[in-house]
């Protein structure tokens, strides 16, 4: 705890400061002072202002005896130390202050340079902070709001008048609120000691699991379980597959042991074991009459949408799961009338929802359903507010919200299994109405440490198991100092050592699957034979290794832009190149004019948005008629071209370039035809 406070600090003021979701309120009167050696100010806002703004500043409750806190309303923007910015602008210098700006910089500034540019009579104070609120107790107690704030940061030393005046100083506030995902993960830091014996054991990485009456029970029946040899044939022979042995063994582990590490290569199939596990998790909690629950979670929506709809394909009609999304997602497909919705700068990981085949095992969809008791009540107070019958006042939206919880928690009782992101796990709902025993984390290898702890201490389960690959996608921090010191490494690359390899791939070419067996791998994986009965494909005989390395690198140098808006064709940040696009273009042309393959039968990739809609814009001037696949990730009938950005292009060599960006790349192609 102590070695992650100050770096989840770092990390949460840059992220907050990049995501640039802030209130700024002009007009405010503070009084400042100095509080056991700190600069301090204080100023009020009226609670009906706030109100009508949906801003919330008294989030932090006194529990009473015999009850918990409310939890705070989901309807306002929560400033709960929230990162502060006070400027204070057109302060008269006094003449000491002109004194010390007269000699800064003098080793370095010529006099005449000081003398042609005088110095202001005024200037603008800036300080920066971290605000809370002091009116502890329920909104309802108070007509005002009181926020104290303490100064972090400041651009000079401020005046002793400041402090001397008695009347409040009028400053521009500029309020930076964390988000719920990083508020999610301070509370987890914070609460780690609560979060159980297997927990603390898991993160001290400490070799002995204490087992409970309650587990041994569970992991008796597992292994009784795994005694009939029939129990994955019946269940999971979807589609004529089975699972092969080395994911048998995995399923395995995972039943018999409080804590498993599964690490998946591309292609080895660990989301579908992940889902079998999952499955048969469910079957035991219902055999043994134990009411419990089996939470799944990932880093991402699509990572979890995946797994639900595996689920979808082996579950029975004694099995109920839920997916579950955070509250903006849900406000997206019903928004509440007369509420003004939310905007994100970023949404690529919300787009790729994949809600049609979800959708009605999703919470926000089952609460409206008519096995929910309160579907009736929610429809028709939704009506009312849309149609305009029922005035959309904070009364009436509260009400509706309170609907809504309560509809939920319905629900949620009665489901097996969970879903939902690592993130959302730690939404109030979730923490006070599920009852795990069992969790399952997918793409652990992605998963940011403090995120991957959001599930284990909210809900304190007796059964963990991480499944990912850290050989292919690391957790992506942004601040480089955290990075630096370490902050990339997940809680499952902690494990690699323990951890049981699926080695039996079926996504790649043998040939192409030498080369990260080798690399990444330690030349563990294997190809199915059914990769090798797989059809030729039509363009042969046009690569620069010949038919047998079907695959090509092509070093094409462009400028790269960068989007600095949201719009249609991508997100702010988006990036593309134009010169890169026209290469792919070119050869996309050749592919379709020359060789005859058809086109829906090359995909282009690019992580990308604003690049596929450049390429799809340049292909639709050359082949109007046609439909080339354009994907993020997938599995290829006959072709993919793949656009690599430059990353450290200049520090690096090009085969450390090659290890960290063709480890996955290369594997995404089950064909036996890649450029890049």
């Amino acid at each position: 705890m102590d070695a992650w406070t100050p770096l989840l600090k770092m990390l949460i003021a840059y992220t907050t400061i990049i995501n640039d979701e802030t209130i700024v309120i002009h007009g405010i009167s503070i009084n400042w002072f100095k509080k056991d050696g700190s600069v301090c100010g204080h100023f009020t806002l009226e609670k009906k202002w706030c109100d009508d703004r949906q801003i919330i500043l008294s989030v932090l409750q006194r529990k009473k005896k015999g009850r918990k806190s409310d939890p705070p309303d989901p309807l306002k923007k929560s400033v709960l130390s929230s990162y502060i910015c006070v400027r204070l602008n057109g302060y008269k210098l006094t003449d000491t202050v002109r004194s010390n700006l007269q000699k800064l910089g003098s080793k370095d500034l010529s006099d005449a340079w000081k003398t042609e540019i005088p110095l202001p009579s005024s200037a603008s104070l800036i300080v920066h902070g971290i605000a809370g609120t002091t009116n502890i107790g329920r909104p309802s107690d108070t007509e005002n709001y009181d926020v104290e704030f303490q100064v972090t940061q400041k651009s000079c030393e401020l005046p002793d008048e400041l402090f001397d005046n008695q009347e409040p100083v009028t400053c521009t506030v500029e309020l930076i609120p964390k988000s719920e995902p990083e508020k999610r993960m301070e509370a987890a830091l914070a609460t780690i000691g609560n979060g159980g014996e297997l927990v603390k054991t898991i993160v001290l990485q400490e070799p002995d699991f204490h087992i409970d009456d309650e587990l041994q029970k569970i992991l008796d029946h597992g292994k009784r379980k795994l005694d009939n040899k029939d129990v994955f044939v019946r269940r999971f022979n979807v589609d004529n597959e089975s699972l092969n042995d080395s994911q048998k063994e995995a399923v395995r582990l995972a039943l018999i042991q409080p804590f498993t590490v599964i690490q998946g290569p591309p292609g080895t199939g660990k989301t579908r074991t992940g889902a079998c596990l999952t499955v048969l998790l469910a079957d035991i909690n219902r055999e043994v009459k134990n009411k419990k629950q089996v939470l799944y979670c990932g880093p991402s929506n699509k990572s979890v949408d995946v797994i639900a709809m595996y689920l979808q394909k082996y579950k029975t009609k004694k099995m109920k799961f839920v997916r579950v999304y955070s509250d903006f997602i849900e406000e997206l497909d019903f928004p509440i009338p007369g509420v003004e919705s939310a905007e994100r700068k970023f949404t690529r990981d919300i787009e790729e929802v994949q809600k049609t085949d979800i959708q009605k095992d999703s919470l926000h969809y089952l609460i409206r359903s008519h096995n929910c008791s309160f579907s009736v009540k929610i429809k028709q107070m939704y009506k009312k507010l849309k149609d305009g019958t029922l005035h959309p006042t904070l009364k009436n939206i509260r009400d509706y919200k309170a609907l809504v919880k309560f509809a939920k928690i319905e629900v949620l009782k009665k489901m097996e299994v969970i879903l939902c992101t690592c993130s959302a796990s730690g939404h109030f709902i979730l923490k006070e109405n599920l009852d795990i025993l069992q969790c399952v984390i997918d793409e652990a290898g992605m998963c940011f440490e403090l995120d991957t702890l959001v599930p284990l201490v909210c809900h304190t389960p007796k059964q963990v198991v991480l499944i990912g690959d850290h050989k292919q996608l690391r957790p992506i921090v942004q601040e480089p100092r955290v990075k630096q010191l370490g902050a990339d490494i997940s809680l499952m690359e902690k494990y690699q050592g323990t951890a049981h390899t699926l080695s039996i791939q079926y996504r790649m070419h043998e040939e192409i699957c030498k080369f990260p067996s080798k690399e990444f791998y330690d030349n563990q994986l294997v190809t199915d034979e059914s990769v090798t009965t797989h059809a030729r494909p039509i363009a042969k005989y046009i690569w620069p290794g010949k038919d047998r390395v079907p695959q090509v690198f092509c070093h094409i140098e462009g400028l790269e832009d960068t989007q600095t808006v949201k719009t249609s064709e991508g997100n702010e940040n988006s990036r593309s190149n134009r010169i890169e696009a026209k290469e792919i273009v070119r050869v996309a042309k050749y592919l379709v004019d020359q060789r005859k393959v058809k086109p829906e039968d090359v995909a282009i990739l690019s992580q990308y948005k604003l690049q596929c809609n450049i390429i799809h814009k340049m292909l639709q001037k050359t082949h109007p008629r046609s439909k080339f696949r354009q994907l993020s990730r997938a599995k290829v009938v006959n072709g993919t071209m793949y656009c690599c950005p430059p990353c450290d292009h200049y520090r690096k060599t090009r085969f450390q370039r090659l290890r960290e960006r063709v480890g996955d790349g290369l594997t995404w192609d089950s064909s036996k035809m890649r450029t890049r």
